[in-house]
């Protein structure tokens, strides 16, 4: 009985785990945040949003999220969660005495920023799919090993460790055999 708890907790762990990669993998698809979606699909109606006009629609939604019904106060003075949801979501960019803030990760958003920052022209984009200028390109050939064939391969044998049949003691088998034969 204390093998098939162990088994059912170990599936409850993993189930726990899969579906919190599972979610992380999907939130993570889009790229940018809410606004930024909603710009490039206004960009391809024919509708040119400026920045300032971009960070207008952030604030309007920060103010839509600050609502007295969604704070949280049982024991103390917390902050309505628009206020938190402010903070958390923004990345503040330094370059020497200058300095810029954004709530966007794509790289869209972030490197005309940078360049601003560093007061260099934005490179043309050119005919490939990769943005121009782009510091961070990493070769995710090893993550996509470990995820499709190194986890798999441990998540097998841990079930297959738990399915096998026990091993038994041949001397203490032998010793009641010869228990019974007296």
């Amino acid at each position: 009985m204390l093998a098939y708890i162990g088994r059912r907790a170990l599936l409850a762990v993993f189930t726990v785990w899969a579906i919190s990669v599972l979610s992380f993998a999907i939130i993570q698809l889009p790229p940018g945040d809410y606004v930024t979606s909603y710009i490039a699909s206004m960009s391809a109606s024919g509708s040119a949003v400026s920045e300032g006009e971009a960070q207008a629609m952030r604030e309007q939604l920060m103010e839509i999220l600050a609502d007295d019904d969604l704070s949280f106060q049982p024991g103390g003075a917390n902050r309505p969660l628009g206020e938190l949801c402010r903070e958390l979501g923004e990345v503040e960019y330094a370059y020497g005495a200058r300095t810029a803030t954004s709530r966007s990760t794509s790289p869209g958003e972030i490197l005309p920023l940078l360049y601003s920052l560093a007061q260099v022209p934005v490179p043309t984009a050119t005919t490939d799919d990769a943005y121009p200028g782009y510091p961070c390109v990493a070769n995710a050939q090893a993550a996509l090993l470990w995820f499709c064939g190194g986890l798999p391969l441990v998540i097998g044998l841990t079930w297959w460790w738990t399915r096998r049949p026990p091993r038994l003691d041949r001397s203490i088998l032998m010793q009641e055999v010869t228990h019974a034969d007296r």
